[in-house]
């Protein structure tokens, strides 16, 4: 294929009988909730232009012709002029086969929204949205080299919620997070990282996160980085405690809640006070918060336009968690602008009142605490 000669036409058929033999071969349509449709279209992140598309010599596809931008963005945040046709293409033929959820995936950028690389895979996610292609869903591949590095983890908050603004959900699809080359391994700080972006994930609203493989390896991927939260014999590593408790910790207020239409924003006060707020998906996913210790005077709100990007919005609330105690919403005052049962539209908000409950969140500050490996599920 490399070295072939094909007219575009060969091109796109080449491509569309792709897509089509692997979603529909061995019945993979009924067993794949979301498919990575277009991986790393971006330049590698050392390129001197990191921001720019594949060059042809490592990208095929670039000679089915590029496309004018539709973003909508100007002056730094326009990145690229025009993007490589095959993208949306890729994407307009996974829908064909399939109504399972379409990713668009890269790497790189997880912690530096504003960069140029970051800015460029935003730009690339509005131009699409904007042609009117059928994407449900980024991926950020987070594999995290270094367990020296100190990880900005607000930007990481700040990137997901960029693209849950724009109605996607947002993926955490190869997460690893090991020792650099020549670094020193340190199980400590392996774990606490994994905590961090454990945190990061459910703070921030991220739908979904996977683990890049199971178990160290000595070749291979990775090799020797030690990595992943088993070791080579599948005994849990102290990173995989630091899942563990991060997952616990997290879930001190914990929302359940979906949008209508997807990028609705959704707000969270406590005595009279905006805490937190976060953009949503349209399928369930529990918002969590820590940083607030006050549990009085909780209110769930729907706070941007109902109409935005042209779309009917609405909220719906499952339930609130804080402390262990669950109130459904559908048991509570609704209040504000045309509130009804589990549903909140703009302006609308559920008073869930004062939620105390079991303690069941000891300390937000996990670098705090001490764990008894010999006993996993005891905390100390």
């Amino acid at each position: 294929f490399v070295n072939g000669s094909f007219s575009n036409t060969d091109m796109t058929n080449m491509m569309q009988e792709r897509i089509r033999t692997v979603i529909q071969s061995n019945s993979n349509n009924t067993k794949v909730a979301c498919w990575n449709v277009v991986n790393e279209a971006l330049a590698n992140w050392d390129a001197p232009d990191s921001g720019s598309y594949r060059p042809d010599a490592q990208c095929k596809w670039n000679q089915l012709g590029w496309e004018a931008d539709a973003s909508g963005l100007t002056g730094s945040d326009l990145i690229n002029t025009q993007h490589p046709v095959y993208i949306r293409r890729a994407f307009e033929f996974a829908r064909q086969y399939t109504n399972a959820k379409l990713e668009l995936r890269d790497y790189s950028f997880e912690f530096y929204p504003n960069d140029r690389r970051g800015k460029a895979f935003y730009q690339l996610v509005r131009h699409l949205i904007n042609k009117g292609t059928p994407i449900d869903a980024v991926g950020l591949q987070c594999h995290l080299y270094g367990l020296e590095n100190s990880y900005y983890w607000p930007a990481f908050r700040e990137l997901v919620q960029k693209f849950k603004a724009l109605g996607l959900e947002v993926h955490v699809t190869e997460l690893d997070i090991g020792a650099n080359h020549g670094e020193a391994y340190d199980a400590e700080k392996q774990r606490i990282i994994y905590y961090n972006m454990i945190e990061a994930c459910r703070q921030s609203g991220v739908d979904a996160i996977f683990i890049w493989g199971m178990a160290d390896v000595t070749s291979g991927w990775r090799a020797n980085e030690r990595p992943l939260p088993f070791d080579g014999n599948y005994n849990p590593k102290p990173a995989y405690y630091g899942i563990q408790s991060a997952l616990q910790d997290t879930q001190k207020f914990m929302i359940r809640a979906r949008g209508s239409a997807g990028g609705e924003r959704m707000e969270l006060r406590v005595s009279d006070r905006a805490v937190a707020s976060w953009y949503l998906s349209r399928d369930w996913v529990d918002y969590c918060f820590t940083d607030f210790s006050r549990t009085s005077n909780i209110k769930v709100a729907f706070t941007n336009d109902g109409t935005t990007n042209g779309r009917n919005r609405d909220v719906r609330i499952d339930y609130v968690r804080v402390n262990g105690t669950v109130r459904q919403a559908e048991t509570q005052a609704n209040t504000g602008a045309s509130s009804s049962g589990e549903w909140m539209y703009w302006n609308g908000y559920i008073d869930f009142g004062s939620l105390t409950g079991a303690n069941m969140v000891r300390n937000h500050s996990f670098d705090a605490e001490n764990y008894d490996t010999s006993t996993p599920s005891r905390w100390t």
